[in-house]
């Protein structure tokens, strides 16, 4: 009974891996005299699920933005962590036999035209999609999704050039977290559940600080992240928090 417990406890929280994967690609816009950056850093989110406060995932990742023009950029960002699915943590008893490599990837197209001195208000959409690796209680589940899972984020974007060498972002966003295609493996009942638990709607909220000059910069954000607003509880909350260095090119 106990064993079911933790397999039941893991496929509702697999999906959230994907759904909430860290991004790493700084919302301060590139500039446009430098027009491609690159960004690095470290990655980590902490969770609050019923057996107490921990942490969900460690990681490093990097991420590239182009600016065309007229305030246009895209970017790519990829990421590796050590993680197991939200709300677990890390670390601890419950997660070893769930804990693994997660991969990230997250495509950025972003608008921010300056409507005031210093000040940009626009737009962005993130595609993102998620891999969750090892664990043997997660491998019925995860052989029942096709080949990962998808996740769309899309809302205003705001960044104010406080000085020269210093800005604030801010980006709130509605998100479709858990899209997905199952497979014609795994078991009659692992199907269900990963049907079930998709195609939730959620949110996150970006805030975070760009320090430096345009050749070179260091950046600090936090995001909070809800999965689903439906039947909402403490384990669909998640908190990031991001270190990280940006090079012009």
């Amino acid at each position: 009974m106990k064993n079911i417990k933790h397999l039941l406890a893991a496929v509702c929280a697999l999906v959230s891996a994907a759904s909430m994967a860290v991004v790493f690609q700084p919302g301060t816009p590139v500039s446009e005299d430098a027009p491609m950056r690159v960004s690095a850093g470290l990655g980590t989110s902490f969770v609050n699920n019923t057996k107490g406060f921990g942490i969900n995932n460690i990681g490093l990742g990097l991420g590239f933005a182009h600016n065309l023009g007229y305030d246009f950029e895209y970017g790519l960002a990829v990421g590796g962590d050590w993680a197991t699915p939200a709300p677990g943590r890390i670390f601890t008893d419950d997660a070893k036999d769930a804990a693994g490599v997660r991969v990230d990837v997250d495509l950025l197209v972003r608008f921010m035209p300056e409507i005031a001195e210093n000040f940009r208000l626009g737009g962005r959409l993130n595609v993102g999609f998620s891999k969750q690796f090892g664990g043997e209680a997660l491998k019925p589940y995860s052989e029942a999704v096709s080949f990962g899972d998808l996740n769309f984020r899309v809302g205003p974007a705001m960044n104010w050039g406080c000085s020269d060498m210093f800005a604030l972002y801010l980006s709130p966003a509605l998100s479709f977290n858990n899209v997905r295609v199952l497979s014609d493996k795994g078991t009659v009942d692992a199907k269900a559940a990963m049907k079930e638990s998709a195609n939730l709607v959620g949110m996150e909220g970006v805030l975070g600080a760009h320090m430096g000059g345009e050749n070179v910069g260091f950046y600090i954000e936090t995001t909070a992240k809800v999965n689903k607003f439906k039947d909402f509880s403490k384990n669909d909350y998640r908190q990031e928090l991001l270190v990280g260095v940006t090079f012009a090119m």
